[in-house]
């Protein structure tokens, strides 16, 4: 599960038509506009940042020229604001420019926005925006499959972020480590996840970093703890569905959760031999793919619950065969 952190607090623009200790804006010195170009450039990012301008470009997108449009108008934006020294629009409109390549899946091209965008936050000693863009560039660079880069931006995330921010961190980079094939890295990276999800008692957060780790588990051949964190995610997100409600939302995301879950368990039975949970397991995630209009689930399931009762019918005709022999 990757995840992007986003921040909340509301973006304000500055009120350039106002008065500032009793002097209009005519009336004001040289010395108070560059205090209010440096008190501008070193504020935080503003809430609810990162969610607003994600729904925008989203719900903004059309087709091929809205996107293109909207890139040229934020690219212009940056040009002005740099060329008057308003870092902070300019930091703003580079990690728009970000965002609107995210969604349309051209990566490399959200990378290179988001470096111009870590680059203003680090002259603007911008600390929250620096932590975000580190964890943009580590999930981007991964997705462009440059694990080691990916790796070093997790790492720097870590180093800034906040409880919730580390807990993003360690769960990126258990994700990174576990494409990599380095199973046990992985594990203790979704462990100190775990951690920070039980500090914070976020239920939702302690539902996937476990589930991450039973993955990781099954990958590191410890069939028994990857099967109890699977449990345990398939019933904490059971859990997190009632307190949802029965919104579209809720239950779309409870089917995926436990779809995948129900998959997951099914294979770390069929590896453990336990033959009968593994067949009961798979028909349990067919029924919820198709449930969910999920073919491409539904047949990965199906096609598993035949290798599991194969397997089955197999170990029964061998231990005919041994009864046989032996009388």
């Amino acid at each position: 599960v990757k995840v992007k952190k986003e921040v909340d607090v509301e973006a304000e623009e500055d009120d350039d038509e106002g008065t500032r200790g009793g002097k209009s804006k005519h009336q004001a010195s040289t010395t108070d506009i560059a205090s209010r170009k440096n008190l501008t450039a070193s504020q935080p990012l503003p809430a609810n940042y990162v969610r607003r301008i994600r729904r925008r470009a989203q719900d903004s997108r059309k087709g091929p020229a809205d996107y293109r449009q909207q890139l040229a108008d934020l690219k212009l934006l940056a040009d002005s604001a740099s060329r008057s020294g308003n870092i902070y629009q300019a930091l703003q409109a580079y990690h728009k420019m970000g965002v609107i390549f995210d969604n349309q899946g051209m990566h490399q091209e959200a990378v290179q926005k988001y470096k111009q965008f870590l680059s203003l936050c680090i002259t603007s000693k911008n600390t929250q925006g620096e932590a975000l863009a580190y964890n943009c560039l580590g999930i981007n660079t991964f997705k462009c499959g440059q694990m080691d880069e990916s790796i070093q931006y997790h790492n720097k995330h870590l180093e800034l972020a906040d409880g919730t921010g580390r807990l993003i961190a360690h769960t990126n980079l258990g994700i990174v480590f576990q494409a990599m094939g380095l199973a046990e890295h992985a594990a203790i990276h979704h462990q100190h996840a775990i951690e920070y999800a039980n500090r914070m008692g976020a239920k939702d957060a302690q539902c996937f970093t476990v589930g991450n780790l039973g993955i990781a588990s099954a990958a590191q051949g410890d069939l028994q703890t990857s099967r109890i964190c699977l449990q345990y995610h398939l019933n904490a997100a059971q859990k997190q569905r009632q307190v949802a409600g029965d919104s579209k939302f809720a239950q779309h995301t409870f089917k995926s959760v436990s779809n995948l879950a129900f998959h997951r368990l099914g294979q770390v039975n069929t590896t453990d031999g336990r033959l009968d949970e593994a067949a009961s397991h798979f028909e349990k995630a067919m029924e919820v793919a198709k449930s969910k209009n999920d073919q491409h689930s539904e047949e990965q399931s199906g096609a598993m619950l035949g290798i599991a009762r194969g397997l089955q019918n197999f170990e029964q005709h061998c231990q005919a065969l041994f009864s046989g022999g032996g009388s």
